[in-house]
C-alpha cells in the first residue's frame, strides 16, 4: 500500500486511476516514477508516502485530509497510537457531517429546480 496526498482541489488521473483531493490509498504497484506523477510531486501537487515509514504524526496528518471514511479506516489500522485513533474518529465524524450537508444541499437544489420548471416539489 502507498499513501498519496493530492494537495490540489481537483481530481488527478494517472491512467485509469483517479486521485481525489486529499488522502488516497493505492496498492504497491502504483508507479511513483511515472513522468506525470514525478512532475506533480516536483510541483508539490502530490506527495507519495510509504506507510511503513510514517510515524503517528504523519499518519494523523494523512487522516486530516482523508475525505473518505474507508481511507480513514485504513489509516487508523496503521497505528495503535491514541492520537491516531482519536484523529481517525474525529475525521470520520467530520466526513459524515459534510456528507449530510452535501445531501441536504442536493435535496434543496432538486426541490428548487422543480419549482423553476413549474413543477411542484
Amino acid at each position: 500500500m502507498k499513501i498519496l496526498i493530492n494537495k490540489t482541489k481537483r481530481l488527478l488521473f494517472v491512467g485509469k486511476l483517479m486521485l481525489k483531493p486529499g488522502t488516497n490509498i493505492v496498492d504497491d504497484k502504483f508507479d511513483a516514477e511515472e513522468k506525470t506523477v514525478k512532475a506533480w510531486i516536483k510541483a508539490k501537487m502530490l506527495s507519495v508516502k510509504d506507510p511503513s515509514k510514517m510515524d503517528g504524526e504523519a499518519i494523523e496528518e494523512a487522516i486530516s485530509t482523508a475525505y473518505d471514511n474507508d481511507v480513514v479506516a485504513e489509516l487508523k489500522k496503521l497505528s495503535e497510537d491514541k492520537g491516531v485513533q482519536d484523529a481517525a474518529e474525529e475525521q470520520s465524524k467530520e466526513n459524515e457531517k459534510k456528507q449530510e450537508e452535501l445531501d441536504e444541499a442536493i435535496k434543496a437544489a432538486q426541490k428548487e429546480s422543480g419549482k423553476k420548471d413549474g413543477k411542484k416539489a
